[in-house]
């Protein structure tokens, strides 16, 4: 089984075959509340944003990942809409 960490600025992992340590970036501070963790069997469908500065994922069960098309298809015409409207 493998384990990815859904985060933008991971710099590198150590340890060894039965365990392993993820690095990140230290992160702007935040209130406890904002941070969420999960562990599931979710597959990843990302949406094609073109050249945008950003990336949009969607994390949803391997039997329910064709689904995700319409979220992403939504989701990412509000991303673009909220970017170009908050310039």
């Amino acid at each position: 089984m493998t384990h990815k960490a859904a985060y933008n600025d991971f710099r590198y992992r150590e340890g060894r075959a039965d365990h392993y340590w993820d690095h990140f970036a230290p992160s702007v501070p935040m209130s406890t509340y904002l941070v969420a963790f999960i562990v599931a069997n979710f597959t990843q469908v990302a949406a094609d944003v073109g050249n945008a500065t950003w990336k949009f994922n969607i994390y949803a069960r391997p039997s329910a990942s064709s689904q995700a098309q319409y979220n992403i298809q939504c989701s990412t015409y509000v991303v673009r809409f909220r970017l170009l409207s908050f310039e």
